[in-house]
């Protein structure tokens, strides 16, 4: 308390109160973004005085917002894709990691006619599998989202707009980051190998000698990638070794500090220390691995099956005709599968009856795959779209409930939740304390079969195992414009997510995860700091789209509403 009343004192001293309730004139906005920072994780260090920084300056110094939630699935690139547009995924078509689109269909009517069919054997090849975090997607993907007339930040920001290297990113890497990293490392004959291994570091470089200072910058976002990529690989994750690499990051935030208030910018400047997702997973154990890949596709359905980096391909069988399997992260899968049968060829999506009764070949009877998936160990809930207004929620062995995407008079999407047994709830929201207090006096199963807004569906789940599932699990499946006619090539069959304290991994190595719509995974780090910004914590629930136009309006930049689906943080000024 008495720190806290200290950093009070200091920020009043240092910024007038002229301004208390709205942003200083000319202020700027850092971003300070952390990959998978934890936030309860940042709690313990700083109580045990290994985050001195972190401490001053946004747990004594800012506002906490304690309630912020990603996209679903809680991946970096989904997540990116919505904190630097301010829309959901079905706005973007951000909605992976590792993009795979099924082949060009052949021509129906007239075209195919005149459209010469050795034109449409080629186009129809194979289909397209990209990986979205290699070393050029940053600006594939952001190359994407112009074409398609998604506005980022530097759409409203032009050369006001300054980053580090970033998983979506105008430019990578930007003007003299190449410089910086190799004098950072020091050794040029390795530095390709250490870079990789030393982002924090460059990033943290890079910002403090060729961002801050910088007359024309207003906002400007820095990546620090490495608790993540380190958890990844660590057993125990931000419960174990990868505290060190946090302490690291609140080393560089001193130093960061050190240099805005060298340059003048201690009494205009706003910092966000963020985080894209969370981690599940390293509390008290080891997670396990489940065999969904090679055990249940692979050796029981007898399917060759394909990720990013690997493949399993059975001895004698046509290594054309595969099932694809998008389980970055770890946490969830997202699985394309041949048109009717895994050894058709025929990329189309499949129906939710084929679903139901796939071919496997001659040796097998037909498989219900959703069935098989809830059943494989370690899978929790099976997510398949019915069409474009309803998602099929499954988790065995017997609980059902499909998710109604409907459209009022007014054009807002409205979300229902219906379940096949009036007792069986594969989310939890049926018998979950905290829906029974924010939907009250409602009973809440009448409550969540209802149609309601996506601020309703957060507002009622953000206590629950599964915030905000509802909104995230129909958006993730959801295709608007400007992206509605991707939605064919890109959806996935079927996904499934895992169990709290089990992945979905194939690389042999333990660590912790993320992707899946678990609590821990969803929620995120989400810190304020800066002059008139008031102390303490808030917990209204909020998403990650919240973050741009709040920063947006920070810096005084007009958009036009309608362009995000985001809405600037309330209440956050003293």
């Amino acid at each position: 308390m008495r720190a806290r009343i200290l950093a009070g004192l200091l920020l009043a001293a240092l910024h007038p109160v002229a301004y208390a309730g709205e942003p200083v004139p000319k202020a700027r906005v850092i971003v300070l973004y952390v990959d998978g920072l934890r936030p309860d994780v940042v709690h313990a260090m700083a109580k045990e005085g290994l985050l001195p920084n972190i401490q001053q300056v946004f747990i004594d110094g800012g506002l906490e917002f304690t309630q912020v939630f990603t996209t679903f699935p809680s991946n970096t690139l989904t997540a990116n894709g919505a904190l630097f547009t301010g829309r959901f995924p079905d706005r973007t078509g951000v909605k992976s990691q590792n993009q795979f689109e099924r082949a060009t269909r052949l021509p129906t009517g007239q075209l195919s006619e005149w459209i010469p069919q050795w034109l449409w054997r080629r186009q129809r090849s194979g289909p397209k599998i990209s990986d979205l975090l290699d070393k050029f997607a940053p600006e594939d993907t952001y190359r994407f989202l112009q074409q398609r007339g998604v506005p980022m930040l530097d759409t409203y920001l032009g050369k006001r707009y300054r980053f580090t290297i970033l998983p979506i990113a105008p430019l990578n890497p930007p003007p003299l980051w190449v410089h910086r990293a190799f004098n950072t490392v020091e050794q040029p004959f390795t530095a390709s190998q250490r870079i990789p291994y030393e982002l924090d570091r460059i990033n943290a470089r890079y910002m403090i000698e060729e961002v801050i200072g910088d007359p024309e910058a207003r906002v400007m976002a820095a990546w620090f990638p490495m608790v993540d990529k380190l958890s990844h690989h660590s057993s125990r994750g931000q419960f174990g070794q990868v505290r060190d690499t946090v302490m690291f990051f609140d080393r560089m935030l001193g130093k960061m500090m050190r240099r805005i208030r060298q340059v003048g910018w201690g009494d205009s400047t706003y910092l966000f220390l963020v985080s894209d997702h969370g981690h599940v997973g390293g509390e008290t154990a080891s997670t396990k691995t489940s065999r969904l890949v090679e055990e249940l596709f692979h050796r029981q359905l007898g399917c060759n099956v394909k990720v990013v980096g690997k493949d399993w391909i059975h001895p004698g069988m046509d290594a054309s005709r595969f099932v694809f399997i998008d389980h970055q992260a770890w946490g969830q899968a997202s699985i394309f599968l041949p048109k009717g049968g895994c050894h058709s060829g025929v990329w189309q999506r499949n129906s939710l009856e084929e679903l139901m009764a796939y071919d496997v070949g001659p040796n097998h009877d037909r498989v219900n795959v959703l069935e098989s998936l809830g059943q494989c160990e370690g899978a929790d809930l099976v997510l398949a779209k019915r069409d474009a207004s309803q998602v099929l929620v499954h988790r065995a062995p017997s609980q059902h409930a499909v998710l109604h995407i409907e459209t009022d008079e007014g054009g807002v999407d409205r979300y229902r939740y219906e379940l096949a047994h009036a007792d069986k709830d594969p989310l939890g929201y049926l018998h979950d304390l905290s829906v029974r207090d924010a939907v009250a006096p409602l009973p809440v199963a009448q409550w969540i079969q209802s149609a309601h807004s996506a601020e309703e569906w957060l507002q009622a789940t953000a206590g629950t195992d599964y915030p905000d599932a509802v909104v995230g699990i129909a958006k993730f499946f959801g295709w608007k414009s400007p992206i509605a006619e991707l939605a064919d090539s890109r959806d996935p069959d079927v996904v499934v997510t895992a169990k709290r304290g089990w992945t979905f991994r194939t690389d042999g190595e333990q660590g912790t995860d993320h992707g899946a719509p678990l609590r821990e995974a969803m929620r995120i780090t989400c810190f304020l700091a800066g002059p008139t910004i008031r102390r303490g914590d808030s917990s209204q629930p909020h998403r990650i789209i919240d973050l741009m136009p709040t920063i947006l309006k920070i810096v005084g930049v007009d958009y036009p509403p309608e362009s995000l689906d985001g809405r600037p943080l309330e209440g956050i000024y003293e």
